[in-house]
């Protein structure tokens, strides 16, 4: 009769290993998936140093808009966690982007540099509709969000921003870089189309004539109302009315800028900083849809 095998030795160690290392695996928390491509753009525009938002179609998806949005990693991440499908907008902090729509847009962008020279070559994105044109500001630059000529508009500074690519358009287009990334230095004829309008003066502006007596009564309700605000509701009472002279402006009853040196002017009578008045003029101006009054 032959012996007993002996037990290979190590085995029983050797499973133990075995069991306690699928143990480990069983209680290890499961690895994230990784983000879909939008968020994933989202991060690499994050890396680059602009601060990036998740959209709706083009509206922000964050509380606080385009001021809510963000260059922390870890809230990138949640945001398109929560929203996978959401489009990029990059905030236009240090850029000012040119967004051009259709044939109507890219004729008045050749009149423009038929007067000023060409636009040097630089980053672009491919919309829906047409496509961007990015450019750096210059440090200590102020320029203010503006239609250059019809179809041309430009996004430009904290208050703005831009659809970036891989978003999708509401026509299924999904906006693409065309060729090289590099951003051009915007040329001074572009910065001083984009200028804001000065501050230094604070005396009353030519006031304007052959308005109806309705357009004059709303014009003066609504620079009365700012003229007696006080702390808090200032910067509210200035986008009120900025809002309300702008929709009275783009319909062709008041000059842009008569209006802005007004708003100007009574915004520092009323003790509102700079650093505060231009901005929430050109986010009225932006909100604003031309209004008709007879």
């Amino acid at each position: 009769m032959k012996p007993a095998a002996a037990p290979i030795q190590g085995a029983r160690g050797r499973e133990g290993d075995v069991s306690t290392a699928a143990r480990r695996i069983r209680a290890s928390p499961p690895q994230a998936q990784p983000l879909p491509d939008l968020g994933a753009a989202a991060l690499a525009y994050v890396r680059r140093g602009w601060a990036v938002l998740p959209l709706a179609g083009k509206v922000p998806r964050v509380k606080h808009g385009v001021h809510g949005a963000s260059t922390d990693p870890e809230v990138i991440t949640a945001w398109w966690r929560r929203w996978p499908s959401a489009n990029v907008g990059i905030r236009c902090d240090g850029l000012l982007v040119l967004d051009i729509d259709g044939a109507e847009g890219e004729r008045g962008l050749d009149l423009l540099q038929l007067d000023h020279g060409r636009l040097p070559a630089t980053a672009e994105v491919l919309t829906g509709r047409g496509r961007h044109l990015y450019f750096k500001l210059p440090a200590g630059a102020v320029a203010r969000n503006r239609p250059l000529a019809p179809e041309i508009d430009v996004r430009t500074g904290s208050g703005a921003y831009t659809v970036a690519p891989p978003s999708r358009h509401a026509s299924g287009v999904t906006y693409r870089w065309a060729g090289a990334r590099t951003i051009a230095p915007a040329p001074p004829w572009l910065l001083a189309l984009v200028a804001p309008s000065p501050l230094r003066s604070a005396q009353p502006a030519e006031p304007p004539r052959n308005v109806s007596s309705y357009v004059r009564a709303a014009v003066d309700a609504e620079l009365g109302a700012l003229a007696r605000a006080v702390k808090p509701g200032r910067n509210i009472a200035l986008n009120k009315a900025a809002f309300c002279l702008f929709q009275l402006t783009k319909g062709g009853l008041l000059t842009e800028d008569w209006a802005r040196a007004e708003l100007i002017r009574i915004a520092r009578d009323i003790g509102l900083p700079d650093r505060r008045i231009l901005p929430t003029i050109d986010s009225a101006w932006r909100a604003a849809q031309p209004r008709t009054m007879r």
